[in-house]
């Protein structure tokens, strides 16, 4: 494994139980960078979400989490390490939103955030 593959696993490890990942395999087609574009206004640190760029040459990590080189894919990793979605279209952050509001651990961030 390469060290920039050792460094994606150590930042997905670390982030386990604190944030929600979105890893964003990019084709070569700059989509990864189209993605970035649309969510950059969205607060992400309100939403507990590190966004990692997974390049096309990351060939490891592609067979990891069972990605083509020919594909462009967005993968939402939760707190606890597992695979939540993945889609293969740019995604306005709405409907990513949606998703991680019905997460029971969202939901007791949210509880825990009202009773403060």
């Amino acid at each position: 494994m390469s060290f920039a593959n050792q460094d994606i696993e150590k930042k997905i490890n670390d982030a386990r139980w604190q944030k929600r990942i979105v890893l964003l395999f990019d084709n070569n087609q700059n989509s990864a960078e189209k993605q970035l574009k649309q969510w950059q206004k969205v607060n992400l640190d309100e939403w507990d979400i590190l966004i990692i760029k997974i390049s096309l040459n990351d060939v490891q990590l592609r067979q990891k989490y069972q990605v083509d080189q020919s594909k462009t894919l967005s993968i939402l990793i939760g707190k606890d390490g597992t695979e939540k979605w993945r889609s293969d279209r740019l995604v306005d952050f709405s409907e990513l939103e949606k998703l991680i509001a019905k997460m029971p651990m969202r939901q007791n961030e949210k509880n825990i955030k009202d009773s403060d």
